[in-house]
């Protein structure tokens, strides 16, 4: 059987972190989190620029991301607008958006089952192994954008 490190101890993950470990874990996360979240799968049907935009620019606050850096003042105000004034949002999309979009085709036309909540769950090791290579490789490819005098951009 294979093990998947989430939720295990990172020394070894064949321990399970306790019942109570995660519990007292989620409950130290921001509520705000949580909220964003089920909005957004509520929300989110499809992948496009648009719904990228706005769930990146909903989720940055959550993580304390949009204070200082590339991510600075990145958010959503009341109407839903989003606001990203250095179309750092704009860059990502342009690295990752084809790839997200063909891991996300990928998903939809390997699921089992049709609840969202369980399609990578009820994915097989090999194709939930790709989907996981294949999202490490785009989360790669951000790690070139950055701040540098002022301007967002990607790094050689």
């Amino acid at each position: 059987m294979k093990f998947s490190k989430v939720l295990f101890y990172e020394e070894g993950y064949r321990e399970p972190i306790d019942h109570r470990s995660v519990t007292r874990l989620l409950r130290a996360f921001p509520r705000s989190y949580s909220e964003v979240v089920e909005i957004i799968v509520e929300n989110s049907e499809s992948l496009t620029e648009n719904a990228f935009r706005f769930n990146m620019a909903s989720l940055m606050p959550s993580f304390g991301m949009t204070r200082k850096g590339a991510f600075e003042g990145i958010g959503v105000d009341k109407e839903g607008r989003v606001h990203d004034r250095t179309s750092v949002i704009d860059l990502c999309w342009k690295e990752i958006g084809d790839g997200l979009q063909n891991i996300r085709r990928y998903i939809d036309e390997n699921a089992v089952v049709h609840k969202r909540s369980r399609r990578l769950a009820e994915l097989s090791t090999v194709q939930r192994d790709y989907v996981i290579r294949k999202t490490c490789n785009l989360f790669a490819g951000l790690c070139g954008i950055g701040v540098r005098r002022g301007q967002i951009r990607m790094h050689a």
